[in-house]
C-alpha cells in the first residue's frame, strides 16, 4: 500500500509506447515549435497522476481534516506531552536530535500525500502517543508513535501499527531503519547499536533471517545465511583482533554453519599461516580433513573433537610420509613409514620408495618391526613436538632441516653397514672360516660372562641370607632383654610392698 503498483507500471509503458508513436508521425508531417515538447510533457504527466489516483488502493470518501480525525480519543496538552515525554530515558530523547530525518525510499502516491496530517498528539488507547496522519479516524500514512515501553517509532503506519518503511529507536538507544510489517521488523533493514555493532540484511519478527552482514567494533565481520537470529548455512567469518602483525593477514573461516557454529564442510585459516580443510561438527574439527602447516607439512586423515583419530598419513615436504592410527593426536598402533625415492646423477627415473614398519604407542616408537634399514626421522620424529596444530612452533622448518642433515648421515653410515655384509657373503672359504672363528669366540666370551654373573648372583644370595639370620638373631637377644628387664621390674616392685608391709607393722606395734 501506498506504492505505484505493477497495473500502473504497465500502463504508464504502454502510455509512453503510443505517445511516441504519435510524436514520430507528427514530426512527418509538420514541424513543432521551441515548447511543443514541454507542453507535451507536462500533459503526460497529468495523465499519469490521473491514472495513479484512479487506481491507488488508497481512496478516501473525503480528504478533509474534520471527516478523519480522531474519534473518541481526547488530544493531549501540552502540559501532558511535556510528562509524557520526561519519562524516556536521555539517550533516547539524544537519539531523536542527532538521528538525521528519515528518507522514505519507496515512491509515495498523490493519495497519500493527500492523508490529512493532524499535528496534535493523540493518546491511543493502548496508551502509546501518536501523531501525524489519520484516515477515517485511524493513524494511516507517515506518523511518529511514542510507546509506553519508551520506545519511539517514525515512518510509515498503518492502523496505528509500523508497516512500510521507518526507523524505530529502542530505550538503550539502539536503532533499526528498514521495513516493517504488521508491528514487526520484517525486510531487509540495518540495525545499529551505541556499541558499534551493525547488522545490515533480512529480517524476519525482529531477527536476522536470511542473507546479512554484520560488523563489530574490532573490524570482526560475518557475511553470509541467518536463521532465525542465528548464523545457518554457507558464509564467512573474520576475525578482525586476530592479525598476524608481520603479514597483516586475517584470522578466517568460510564454510557450512549450523546454530552459530562450524558444522559441515569449511576451510579455516590461521594468522600465522595454518590451514584446515574439511568436515566440522559443533564447532569443532571432526571428520576427514586436510591440516598444513606453513613450512608445507600436511596432515590428511580423519579427526575428532579437533584431534587427530582414526587413520591418517603425516607427510613432509622431501616425501616421507607416516601412515597408521591415531588416537586423541598421538600415533599407536602399527604404523609404516615411507621414503620416497630420489633421482641419483646420471639416471632419468628415481629410486624405488623405502617402507619401513613400527609400532607405536601414546605418541613414541617402541619398536621395529623388521630388521630393515630404517631412517633417523623416525627414531627422533618422537622428541620433535612440532606437528600437533595446537602447540605450533615457528622454527619447525629449522629444525627439520638440521634434522634431515642429521638422517642422511645416518642412513649412509647404514648404507655401509650393509654393503659390507653383502660384501662378507662373497668372501672365500678360508675367510668365512675365520669369520665363524670369531663367531665361537664371542659365543665363548658370552658364557664366561654368563657364568661369572651367575656367581655374582650366588653370592649376593648368601650375604642376602647371612644378614637376614643377623636380623633375626638380634631380634631374639632383643627379647629376651626384654623380658628379663620385666622380670626385674616385677621383683623390685614385690621388694617395696614387702618393705612397707614390715615398716606398717612396726608402727602398729609401736602405737601399741
Amino acid at each position: 500500500m501506498g506504492q505505484t503498483c505493477s497495473c500502473q507500471q504497465k500502463i504508464d509503458e504502454d502510455q509512453y509506447l503510443e505517445d511516441s508513436q504519435h510524436q514520430a508521425n507528427q514530426q512527418k508531417q509538420t514541424e513543432l515549435s521551441p515548447n511543443a515538447d514541454k507542453i507535451e510533457g507536462e500533459e503526460q504527466e497529468q495523465e499519469k497522476e490521473q491514472q495513479t489516483v484512479d487506481i491507488d488502493p488508497i481512496q478516501l470518501k473525503s480528504y478533509e481534516i474534520e471527516d478523519n480525525c480522531p474519534q473518541g480519543l481526547q488530544p493531549l496538552s501540552f502540559q501532558a506531552q511535556q510528562e509524557f515525554i520526561d519519562q524516556f530515558p536521555a539517550i533516547v530523547k539524544k537519539q531523536l536530535q542527532k538521528l538525521p530525518k528519515l528518507e522514505i525510499r519507496v515512491s509515495l502516491s498523490p493519495n497519500y500525500k493527500r492523508i490529512p496530517l493532524i499535528d496534535t498528539p493523540y493518546q491511543l488507547q493502548s496508551g502509546d502517543v501518536y501523531v501525524g496522519q489519520w484516515a477515517e479516524g485511524k493513524p494511516f500514512g507517515l506518523g511518529k508513535i511514542y510507546y509506553l515501553d519508551h520506545q519511539v517509532y517514525e515512518g510509515q503506519v498503518i492502523d496505528g501499527v509500523p508497516d512500510g518503511e521507518g526507523r524505530k529507536i529502542f530505550k538503550d538507544g539502539s536503532y533499526y531503519s528498514g521495513q516493517f510489517k504488521i508491528g514487526e521488523i520484517s525486510g531487509k533493514g540495518k540495525f545499529t547499536r551505541l556499541d558499534g555493532f551493525k547488522y545490515e540484511g533480512e529480517l524476519l519478527n525482529g531477527l536476522p533471517d536470511g542473507n546479512g552482514i554484520e560488523t563489530w567494533p574490532d573490524e570482526t565481520t560475518y557475511q553470509g545465511m541467518y536463521k532465525l537470529g542465528k548464523k545457518h548455512g554457507k558464509g564467512t567469518f573474520t576475525w578482525g583482533n586476530r592479525k598476524n602483525k608481520s603479514t597483516g593477514k586475517l584470522e578466517t573461516y568460510t564454510g557450512q554453519f549450523n546454530n552459530d557454529l562450524f558444522y559441515g564442510s569449511g576451510r579455516y585459516e590461521w594468522s600465522d599461516g595454518r590451514i584446515y580443510d574439511g568436515e566440522w561438527v559443533d564447532g569443532k574439527m571432526e571428520g576427514e580433513g586436510q591440516f598444513i602447516w606453513p613450512d608445507k607439512r600436511k596432515y590428511t586423515g580423519h579427526y575428532l573433537k579437533d584431534f587427530k583419530s582414526g587413520y591418517g598419513e603425516l607427510e613432509w615436504p622431501d616425501g616421507k610420509k607416516l601412515a597408521g592410527q591415531w588416537r586423541m593426536g598421538k600415533l599407536n598402533g602399527i604404523v609404516t613409514l615411507t621414503i620416497k625415492g630420489k633421482v641419483k646423477e646420471g639416471q632419468s627415473e628415481p629410486e624405488p620408495d623405502k617402507v619401513f614398519i613400527s609400532e607405536w604407542e601414546d605418541g613414541k616408537r617402541m619398536r621395529w618391526v623388521d630388521n630393515l634399514n630404517h631412517s633417523g626421522i623416525h627414531s627422533n620424529i618422537s622428541f620433535i613436538r612440532n606437528f600437533d596444530e595446537h602447540q605450533f612452533q615457528q622454527n619447525t622448518s629449522q629444525m627439520l632441516h638440521t634434522q634431515i642433515k642429521q638422517d642422511d648421515m645416518q642412513s649412509y653410515q647404514q648404507n655401509s653397514v650393509l654393503n659390507n655384509s653383502k660384501n662378507q657373503q662373497q668372501q672365500t672359504i678360508f675367510q668365512q672360516n675365520s669369520y665363524t672363528k670369531q663367531q665361537q669366540q664371542q659365543q665363548q666370551q658370552q658364557q664366561q660372562y654368563q657364568q661369572q654373573k651367575q656367581q655374582q648372583q650366588n653370592q649376593n644370595n648368601q650375604s642376602i641370607k647371612q644378614n637376614q639370620y643377623e636380623v633375626a638373631s638380634y631380634i631374639i637377644e632383643e627379647n629376651q632383654f626384654q623380658q628379663y628387664s620385666e622380670t626385674k621390674k616385677q621383683h623390685q616392685s614385690q621388694s617395696i610392698i614387702g618393705k612397707e608391709n614390715n615398716q606398717q607393722n612396726q608402727k602398729e606395734k609401736i602405737g601399741i
